[in-house]
């Protein structure tokens, strides 16, 4: 069963599309402490919980020469309708 997940960390976001996880919405989430709207991307998978553990408790430093990648990703699920 697939799982999804929210963050508006990019290379998190980087590290969940490079662990086989794929983008299905983009919008805006009011983020803790301070209540301040930013830009969420949504992901889907089978292991997408497993792999956002995965990089809160070994990322940390991450290369993210692949954000075009991610950013392609995004315009993708943009185009199919997955908000803005």
């Amino acid at each position: 069963m697939s799982e999804q997940l929210s963050t508006c960390n990019m290379a998190e976001a980087l590290h969940l599309l490079r662990r086989g996880n794929r983008v299905v919405k983009v919008h805006m989430e009011c983020t803790w402490p301070y209540g301040t709207e930013e830009c969420a991307v949504v992901f889907e998978g089978e292991s997408v919980e497993a792999d956002h553990r995965h990089f809160h408790t070994h990322m940390a430093n991450y290369d993210l020469s692949g954000l075009p990648e991610l950013f392609a990703a995004i315009t993708a699920a943009l185009e199919k309708g997955g908000e803005a």
